[in-house]
């Protein structure tokens, strides 16, 4: 005679059933959250790291002393050179230079000698002969050495100089990094042919330390603080530019 299941040996079947399933779903909840997580983790922080190091490779091509730092240092701001090189004066004309380079220089562009100050570039008094601040100065010809269009400020303590090629803005628009570029160095920051650099930015702060201990040494810190889901990450990264005015 075969023996049946009783009433109470069901109920208590049941009860553990129960409660296997709900450790098991529990358990698997923990992992699946876990591996959501890491996910988020490291898309978070490629993300930053991929935004940080592009500014920064962006920076390390910044005219001396034209970083600047705004709105609650979140928009940064510099001048970016194409190419540069040594110049000697091409007297007796006091605005005209040769030059030691195989930079490129066409009549229109501007180069800037001696900045030490973010004034230098961003002034609309280029090549005004009364004005003894700015140190962008236009190329009018270039058939006999290099003319410019006024008698340069200073001169560089090494003859250097640098072809200006756009000012370059990186700043935070909701929650995202934005690259914004102009060709117009009077004003800051650009404005214009603004492109997403990366995204899940909760907030971005720029640190500027220029050259204090005059060791050709200027310091931007990056602090990001990112945000995907629930899934946080802070992110740092330092770079030194060491372009000598």
């Amino acid at each position: 005679m075969k023996r049946s299941f009783t009433l109470m040996e069901m109920i208590i079947v049941i009860i553990l059933l129960g409660i296997t399933s709900t450790i098991g779903v529990g358990l698997l909840k923990i992992v699946f959250d876990g591996y959501i997580n890491a996910k988020n983790l490291f898309q978070l922080f490629y993300e930053a790291k991929f935004g940080a190091e592009r500014i920064g490779r962006e920076l390390r091509e910044a005219i001396p002393h034209s970083i600047v730092i705004e709105s609650g240092n979140s928009t940064l701001s510099f001048a970016k050179f194409s190419s540069g090189g040594y110049y000697y004066r091409a007297y007796p004309s006091l605005n005209k230079i040769g030059t030691d380079s195989g930079a490129t220089l066409n009549v229109g562009d501007y180069i800037s000698i001696y900045n030490t100050m973010p004034t230098g570039i961003y002034n609309d008094k280029s090549c005004d002969p009364n004005d003894n601040t700015s140190t962008m100065y236009r190329i009018d010809n270039t058939t006999d050495n290099i003319t410019l269009c006024k008698d340069p400020v200073a001169d560089s303590p090494i003859s250097k100089f640098y072809k200006f090629e756009e000012v370059v803005t990186f700043r935070l628009n909701g929650d995202k990094i934005e690259r914004c570029s102009s060709s117009d160095f009077k004003t800051y920051p650009a404005n214009s042919n603004c492109l997403t650099l990366f995204n899940y930015v909760r907030s971005i702060r720029f640190v500027y330390t220029p050259d204090i201990y005059d060791i050709n040494d200027q310091v931007v810190d990056i602090y990001l603080e990112m945000s995907k889901y629930g899934t946080d990450l802070v992110y740092k990264h330092k770079v030194h530019i060491r372009n000598t005015p």
